[in-house]
């Protein structure tokens, strides 16, 4: 059905109940149950009809990742192909541009079902709580979209993401802000946190990233919050569990590189703060192979289960490690622990491999 009103600001307003879009061979395309369109009254009065707002609730729509690595959006039966999320942007920008929608200024979606396929990592996501707020200003283009999943954490996670193109510059920023997303599902979104999928937990926190105008990532910022779970790589090495963990962190892709400050983990079987710098080369082509970090470290508690009939305690430590994700392992090039007179060094230790055979150099 269709209603006609007029609001307050004595604009038009036309709302459509059970809309379809039929293809020319009698499909249905797509089905939207509630479609609001608010018109711009000064246009109308010279004839032309041109759309200020529109506001939608229970669309569908689907956002896949391909293997090598562009984006498919697909709405209302329109599939969008794009390299990136900048020329995603792009895009839309380029469809707000057209004579009849120059005038629209905001797209409001609630009850979104979203189905999020990545089939680079074979991970699917259905959301059915979706809601989706998109801003036409003359300086920017803004898209934001808020969803709840349950992400194999304790309880149902959050998220929300916010896009903005400025059109005088060029690229684009994306704000990520989760709360208690597993730490594998967002390892999944991107190679700069791929490193996270060694973790079984839930993640809250915010990240920060800049696109370029080629769409490749330029920089990223972010500080999380981990919650209980464990550092469990792989399904033959033995966890080790943590009760609380989180970092603030900055990268850069020109030179590869992340910054670490404020990293701290709580747990059974160690306590620490540090700060540090880790390269990763290859990275930014999304070839990520060594985790190369060199670390400053305070107030380290190890408690191993059943080594110690305490904790055993350095005030100040350093740590300089290569991490690789395919296949997982962490070898130690050197640990130095301090405290006071106390010096130990240790080198050559891997994990999980000689850690767990029992062999490693020290002195």
């Amino acid at each position: 059905g269709a209603v006609v009103q007029v609001g307050r600001d004595w604009g038009p307003r036309l709302r459509l109940e059970d809309l379809r879009l039929i293809a020319a061979d009698g499909r249905t395309l797509g089905q939207l149950p509630h479609l609001g369109v608010a018109f711009d009254a000064a246009a109308l009065a010279q004839g032309r009809v041109q759309p200020v707002r529109l506001i939608l609730s229970g669309a569908q729509a689907r956002l896949r990742r391909l293997p090598d690595g562009r984006l498919d959006l697909a709405f209302l039966g329109n599939g969008l192909p794009v390299a990136n999320l900048a020329e995603l942007l792009g895009r839309i920008d380029a469809i707000l541009a057209l004579p009849a929608l120059s005038r629209l200024s905001r797209i409001d979606a609630e009850a979104m079902t979203l189905t999020l396929e990545d089939q680079r990592t074979n991970r699917l996501w259905q959301v059915g709580d979706g809601r989706l707020s998109l801003t036409n200003r003359p300086e920017a283009l803004a898209v934001e979209l808020g969803f709840g999943l349950m992400s194999g954490a304790a309880g149902p996670a959050r998220a929300t993401l916010t896009a903005r193109a400025d059109r005088a510059q060029g690229g684009a920023r994306l704000t990520a802000e989760v709360q208690d997303v597993a730490a594998a599902d967002l390892a999944a979104q991107s190679p700069v946190l791929a490193w996270l999928g060694v973790l079984q937990a839930p993640i809250s926190g915010r990240i920060a990233a800049r696109l370029g105008a080629d769409g490749r990532l330029a920089d990223l910022t972010g500080g999380l919050d981990v919650g209980a779970g464990a550092l469990h790589p792989t399904p033959a090495a033995a966890p080790v569990p943590f009760d609380r963990a989180g970092l603030i962190l900055a990268y850069d892709a020109a030179t590869e590189t992340f910054r670490f400050s404020d990293l701290r983990i709580e747990g059974p079987v160690l306590r620490l703060r540090a700060e540090g710098v880790t390269r990763a080369p290859g990275l930014a082509r999304g070839l990520p192979g060594d985790f190369v970090t060199q670390a400053r470290i305070a107030d380290l508690a190890l408690d191993p289960e059943g080594l110690f009939q305490a904790p055993v305690r350095f005030t100040d430590a350093s740590v300089d490690l290569r991490l690789r994700l395919d296949p997982f392992s962490i070898d130690l090039g050197q640990l130095t622990l301090r405290d006071g007179d106390l010096r130990a060094v240790a080198r050559s230790v891997s994990w999980p491999r000689s850690i767990e055979n029992g062999s490693s150099r020290s002195r």
